[in-house]
């Protein structure tokens, strides 16, 4: 029977769940630990952020994994998260506030790509083949066909959000693909996943 877990809060919102490197991650709207800005203006609760769960179950911030994602902190003093990654721990994905037009600040995707080498992460990056003009969110990697599926309102779609999907190739990533209209409709669609 299903349950509910003992992380989950009765005021504040968890979501989007990854199981990821052995840890269970979530985003929440709990209070955080980049509250300077004060609370989103529309759920009037904290800006969202990634917590991973330890052995006790507690939900610990992003931010204070022991081995920090990209050598600079996971979440920020606006919206992050939620995140995918490849399972080999190569490349993170993640949903973060950025302008998508003067004065306003939208979601775009952001990665980060581990240096064997290195042995670190490298620097968050906006994903550049997809529009920086336009909201993208909800990112989710399929491993076994190497593409990943996110949402967006980008002009040429079906509706408000649509599924888009692009490939992972040894160059990068490649041209995006709209999933058509046996996926998208004139309403939203988020939070894809395989």
């Amino acid at each position: 029977k299903a349950h509910r877990l003992d992380w989950n809060t009765d005021e504040f919102e968890e979501f989007a769940p990854v199981f990821f490197m052995n840890r269970l991650y979530f985003t929440s709207s709990r209070p955080n630990l980049n509250m300077d800005l004060g609370k989103f203006y529309v759920n009037k609760q904290a800006y969202y952020d990634v917590y991973w769960l330890d052995s006790s179950g507690n939900a610990i911030n992003g931010n204070l994994f022991p081995r920090k994602f990209a050598g600079e902190i996971f979440n920020t003093h606006v919206h992050d998260g939620p995140f995918t990654a490849l399972q080999n721990g190569s490349r993170i994905i993640l949903t973060r506030n950025a302008p998508t037009k003067p004065g306003e600040l939208g979601l775009a995707l952001f990665e980060t790509v581990y240096n064997a080498e290195k042995k670190a992460y490298s620097k968050w990056k906006q994903i550049k083949e997809v529009s920086v003009y336009h909201n993208s969110q909800h990112p989710f990697y399929d491993e076994v066909n190497g593409e990943l599926y996110f949402s967006s309102d980008m002009p040429g779609g079906y509706g408000g959000f649509d599924i888009y999907k692009m490939e992972l190739t040894p160059s990068g990533w490649s041209k995006l693909v709209n999933l058509g209209s046996g996926v998208n409709t004139a309403g939203d669609e988020v939070f894809p996943t395989v």
